[in-house]
């Protein structure tokens, strides 16, 4: 079940967002400019959700992959809960919060010499500098990342000795390695692509810290520029692995797109749960009607008086049987869309190919 994996993606995508939204904008126009052009106050604030984004998609990635580890190796043992898992993201935002309330007090802007304004940390000695700049290396990459990697690397070994109990079976062993292949290649990617876009950075400020570089620079600034914003690409690339490398992921969208798309085409278009019925195409079995709405609504092509229909299996298997024969066009499109012999669930009517 994917339930105990749901809260962490969401809260991942929640992290990505606040940095997209919060701080990359207000970061862009400092760095293209050198000057802080917005409020004082929005100073400590960017900088605080900065850290608090950081922390909170690295603590949700590092609580993901120890959370794989411990469905791999131990598949019988009890899964996380979906409350507990809110617990766990709870807990990920107040450790987050909590480390950004250090730049948020220690963030001022102040004016330079030539009338710029600069939002900077201010530290009442060099000391105090390093050691928070250490503290919030170790914190946010070298800690998450060697996590990260221990456990993956774990997880590709287990997944690959793993063999399914009973008799040899070359097509089903044969499947199970390219899932293998799969599994490890995605977790792999999550790994390297972190560590690519966070370790530029992290190195930057330990050697600028270490050695008193000054950051403005011209030289300086246009390495500071360039690690800066690839640390920030994380955040996009995050969705792009969770999302794009996973083949539900895919299959769901272009079922989105066709529901669209038939929809505009003016043909018959259900309303259910996405979770609550599979359906074969070209087969009117009904496998399961058990999650189905209390009313679930038909359209006027299918029950002419738009009535809601009260969740009687015998009504519901006739309505959507008719249903799947009249979506001749949409059927068509998604033989085309959808690879032969994959097992999905259809966002228009159900059908399960």
């Amino acid at each position: 079940s994917n339930t105990d994996l749901r809260n962490f993606l969401i809260n991942l995508a929640v992290a990505d967002l606040i940095m997209a939204i919060v701080c990359i904008p207000f970061t862009f126009a400092y760095q293209i400019t050198d000057n802080w052009i917005f409020s004082d106050f929005m100073c400590p604030i960017v900088q605080g959700c900065q850290l608090i984004s950081v922390t909170a998609s690295v603590s949700t990635n590092t609580a993901i992959g120890i959370d794989r580890l411990i469905a791999v190796k131990f598949p019988l043992r009890r899964r996380v809960t979906d409350s507990k898992s809110k617990i766990l993201v709870l807990c990920i935002w107040i450790f987050a919060i909590s480390l950004g309330v250090i730049p948020f007090l220690m963030c001022r802007t102040s004016r330079r010499d030539d009338g710029t304004v600069a939002c900077e940390e201010v530290f009442m000695d060099e000391k105090g500098q390093l050691v928070y700049g250490f503290f919030i290396t170790i914190i946010t990459y070298f800690l998450p990342v060697t996590i990260l990697t221990v456990t993956y690397s774990m997880i590709g070994r287990l997944l690959w000795r793993h063999r399914l109990p009973g008799n040899a079976d070359d097509n089903r062993d044969a499947a199970q390695l390219r899932s293998k292949r799969k599994v490890v290649k995605m977790l792999a990617t999550i790994v390297l692509l972190f560590g690519l876009c966070w370790l530029p950075l992290h190195l930057f400020i330990t050697i600028t810290t270490t050695f008193k570089f000054n950051i403005f620079g011209a030289f300086v600034y246009d390495v500071y520029f360039g690690v800066h914003w690839l640390s920030m690409a994380n955040s996009f690339v995050n969705p792009m692995v969770y999302g794009l490398m996973n083949n539900n992921f895919r299959i769901d969208l272009r079922s989105l797109a066709a529901s669209y798309i038939c929809c505009c085409l003016g043909h018959n278009r259900l309303r259910y749960r996405p979770s609550a019925v599979r359906w074969r195409l070209g087969d009117s079995n009904v496998h399961d009607t058990s999650q189905f709405s209390t009313h679930t609504y038909v359209s006027t092509d299918l029950a002419p008086s738009g009535m809601e229909l009260e969740s009687t299996t015998s009504t519901q298997k006739r309505l959507y049987r008719n249903g799947a024969k009249k979506n001749h066009v949409c059927l068509q499109y998604h033989k085309k869309v959808f690879p032969p012999h994959s097992i999905r669930q259809c966002g228009l009517t159900g059908l399960e190919s």
